[in-house]
């Protein structure tokens, strides 16, 4: 055999093994995925504290409990919900996390202690105090580890280096960055107190003038540590960004609605009419334009209403709900 096809027969064989080894590659399921079905569910929550949540582990014992929702009037109507309650003990103390799974994915986890101390304690991959950058490598965590990652990378994107919590608020496209901070005041006895600040960085899928959404990613933090997360990006799908109705019809619909309904015509206080369009679900899991408005009552109102609330009631608002994309009346009551 000459060198020339030696040659040949040399790279043949490394482009047959490097077949080889990329069809064993694939051929391997994606175990790092907490939406992997060849995952438990009990396995999948250990993933999720050591991994996304950057939990040392090695300390304490682990103790998981499952209950699986039955509930079949839940707004998880059709899916597997599984609720989590993981205790971990060791000899400084003890820790807790709450997750919930739908369909095998996980849709929200909470961290708390029974002692007070700082969530801090407990991690091994501590995550930066400052709430944008905590958010920056936990979106790059849970983009590692659900099987349909994507629409991470439109909000990793959008938080470059300009971005802070002064200037956090933004709509890119579809989605709105937002942070809502607040500050409470805690008073331990008499003696000991402190003030507490809660910072949340949301990202939530919107349209037109929606101003909340269920479709969003949620990172829930306490003086500079994570508290927890929720992912209802992955969980929720847009049924309809049809906008039928304008925020003035809504008004007017109200307002027929609440007259109809009332023995005399609605008297309302001078203060703004609240009408806010939302994205809610019509169906489990498909979210569609709903008008949210607040008619502020003058008095107390007596209505055909009141048939169906027994007892005695101090009605300052009437509310009424309306699907934004077809016009129909979810409910309209006094409140």
């Amino acid at each position: 055999m000459n060198t020339s096809k030696k040659k040949q027969s040399v790279v043949l064989a490394i482009i047959v093994i490097a077949l080889v080894v990329m069809a064993i590659f694939w051929g391997i399921p994606n175990i790092n995925s907490i939406d992997s079905p060849e995952i438990s569910i009990q396995d999948k929550a250990v993933l999720a504290l050591k991994d996304i949540i950057g939990l040392d582990l090695t300390n304490y014992n682990v103790n998981i409990s499952t209950h699986i929702d039955t509930n079949q009037l839940s707004n998880y109507n059709g899916s597997k919900v599984e609720d989590l309650n993981c205790n971990l003990q060791s000899d400084q103390g003890k820790f807790y996390a709450t997750m919930k799974f739908v369909n095998g994915s996980l849709f929200y986890l909470d961290l708390s202690t029974d002692n007070g101390s700082l969530l801090s304690e407990y991690y091994t991959k501590q995550l930066p105090a400052d709430p944008i950058d905590a958010s920056k490598v936990l979106l790059g965590r849970l983009s590692e580890f659900y099987s349909n990652p994507s629409y991470f990378k439109l909000m990793l994107d959008s938080l470059d280096s300009n971005v802070n919590l002064n200037s956090v608020n933004a709509t890119i496209g579809n989605m709105k960055r937002q942070e809502v901070v607040q500050t409470q005041f805690i008073q331990v006895n008499r003696i000991v107190n402190y003030t507490s600040t809660s910072t949340s960085i949301r990202f939530m899928y919107s349209f037109g003038d929606a101003s909340n959404s269920l479709k969003s990613i949620d990172f829930h933090f306490r003086d500079g540590v994570l508290e927890g997360f929720r992912n209802g990006w992955q969980l929720y799908r847009i049924g309809s960004e049809n906008v039928a109705i304008s925020r003035e019809q809504a008004i007017n619909i109200a307002l027929e609605q609440g007259n109809n309904a009332a023995s005399n015509e609605l008297k309302l206080r001078n203060e703004s009419i609240t009408a806010d369009l939302r994205l809610l679900a019509k169906e489990p899991f498909v979210l569609y334009p709903f008008w949210f408005v607040d008619l502020p009552l003058a008095s107390i109102q007596s209505s055909s209403a009141s048939d169906y609330l027994p007892g005695n009631y101090a009605f300052t608002e009437w509310e009424v709900g309306i699907w934004a994309d077809t016009g129909m009346i979810e409910y309209s009551h006094p409140a």
